[in-house]
């Protein structure tokens, strides 16, 4: 019984360093690093080089030739002045895609906002 015992708590000890040594989703930290740097982004669809990114640049970009009519969507919500035109501050403030942080939060920071409300109200 104590060979049991203490066999059990070893199985309970490698298993809990195991995780603790890996993270539990490896491939999120590689989605991180594949993503391109926002700047040099901005800067290969800014193929004129005049500082801004205008509607037929944006629409030459290789993500919007996927789909060009939800390009042309995102370009509107981009181009927070409607001059037609996404410069370096409207880009660099653009929206974040639904469902995720935004403006700085971290993942679970609106869950803690919404539970720390009165009943019922979401700040």
């Amino acid at each position: 019984m104590k060979t049991y015992l203490l066999s059990l708590g070893a199985i309970a000890i490698a298993s809990s360093l195991a995780f603790a040594e890996g993270d539990a989703n490896p491939d999120r930290d590689k989605k991180k690093k594949d993503r391109p740097n926002p700047a040099e982004v901005f800067k290969k669809l800014d193929s004129d080089g005049s500082g801004s990114i205008s509607k037929a640049e944006f629409l030459a970009g290789p993500r919007a030739q996927k789909n060009p009519e939800r390009a042309a969507k995102v370009f509107g919500r981009f181009d927070k002045n409607s001059d037609g035109e996404i410069s370096r501050d409207e880009f660099a403030h653009r929206p974040k895609r639904k469902g995720g942080p935004q403006n700085g939060e971290k993942r679970g920071d609106r869950r803690e906002k919404s539970d720390a409300a009165p009943q019922g109200v979401i700040e």
